[in-house]
C-alpha cells in the first residue's frame, strides 16, 4: 500500500489544499483526555493526596488514550490502541490505569447507510451491538480556528449539538478535508472532526487528531465483531447499571480498557 505522508515544517504541517480535496482513503491518530474528577474518590486527606497523585498521573500522560481512524469514501472505523499498565505509587495510596483481557474497544460507522456496529468492554465484558448510527443535529457556529500544528495545517470551524442522552459536544471541522468521519460514530459535518469534546454529568472528554496520512489505495475497514451480540438498548441498559453502581471518578482512571 502506498503511504502519501503529511511532513512537519517550522511547526506546522503543510498539505496542499488540493491533495487535502482529493482524500478518499486515509489514516489518522488521535488521543483523548479526560478532565481530572474532582470527587468521588475519597474523603479529606485521602481525597487530597489522591488528587495530588491523580494530577501527576495526568501530567506524566498517563491517563491518556490513545486511537487509530481508518477512513473511506462509504466508512470509517476507530479503535483504540493497545497500552501498557501505567501506575503511580506514593504513601501507602496506588493508582493504576490497566490493560484488561477484553480486545480494544472498536466503532465502525456506514456513512453511506448511517449504521453503525461496534465492540465496547463493560468492566472485563466484551459486547457488539448495532444499528442506525445516533441522530446528531449539529449546528454550525460560524466560529473558526486557525492553521497550526495543533490542526495538522487546517483551519477549522466550530460546531455544537447536544445527543439524545443530554452529553453536549463541539466539534471542529476542517472543510478542507471534506470526508466525513470523527472520533466514536461522530461525523455528518461538511469536513473531518479532527477534534472533538464531550461534556456529560461528571466529566469532559476531548479527542485531538495527532497525525494523518493518505492513502492512494483503499484500507481495509470491517463492522465490529468482537464481544457477545446485543441490541443497543441492553448494551446502553448494561453500561447505565455498571455506571450507577460504580462512581464515574473512579471509572474514568482506573477502568480497564
Amino acid at each position: 500500500m502506498r503511504i502519501l505522508p503529511l511532513f512537519l515544517l517550522s511547526g506546522f504541517l503543510l498539505l496542499t489544499s488540493s491533495a487535502a480535496a482529493q482524500a478518499t482513503y486515509g489514516e489518522l491518530i488521535y488521543t483523548r483526555t479526560d478532565a481530572l474528577p474532582t470527587k468521588g474518590i475519597g474523603d479529606g486527606a485521602l481525597n487530597g493526596k489522591m488528587q495530588e497523585l491523580l494530577g501527576q498521573l495526568h501530567a506524566s500522560g498517563g491517563t491518556t488514550r490513545r486511537y487509530h481512524l481508518r477512513f473511506s469514501p462509504g466508512a470509517f472505523e476507530f479503535r483504540e490502541l493497545h497500552q501498557p499498565p501505567r501506575e503511580i505509587e506514593s504513601g501507602g495510596i496506588r493508582i493504576m490505569v490497566n490493560n484488561g483481557p477484553t480486545p480494544p474497544d472498536r466503532f465502525y460507522t456506514d456513512t453511506h447507510t448511517h449504521e453503525i456496529h461496534n465492540s465496547e468492554a463493560i468492566a472485563d465484558r466484551m459486547f457488539q451491538y448495532g444499528g442506525p448510527a445516533p441522530t446528531v443535529a449539529w449546528t454550525l457556529t460560524g466560529e473558526s480556528v486557525p492553521a497550526s500544528a495543533a490542526t495538522l495545517g487546517f483551519p477549522l470551524l466550530v460546531a455544537r449539538a447536544v445527543t439524545i442522552t443530554g452529553d453536549t459536544l463541539l466539534a471542529r471541522y476542517a472543510p478542507a478535508l471534506p470526508v466525513s468521519f470523527g472520533p466514536l460514530n461522530y461525523y455528518d459535518l461538511p469536513g473531518a472532526i479532527l477534534q472533538l469534546e464531550i461534556t456529560g454529568p461528571g466529566y469532559h472528554r476531548s479527542y485531538r487528531a495527532e497525525t494523518l496520512e493518505l492513502s492512494a489505495e483503499p484500507l481495509d475497514i470491517a463492522p465490529a465483531t468482537e464481544g457477545k451480540e446485543v441490541s443497543i438498548d441492553e448494551f446502553n441498559r448494561q453500561r447505565n447499571k455498571f455506571r450507577a453502581r460504580k462512581p464515574n471518578a473512579v471509572r474514568t482512571v482506573v477502568r480497564s480498557q
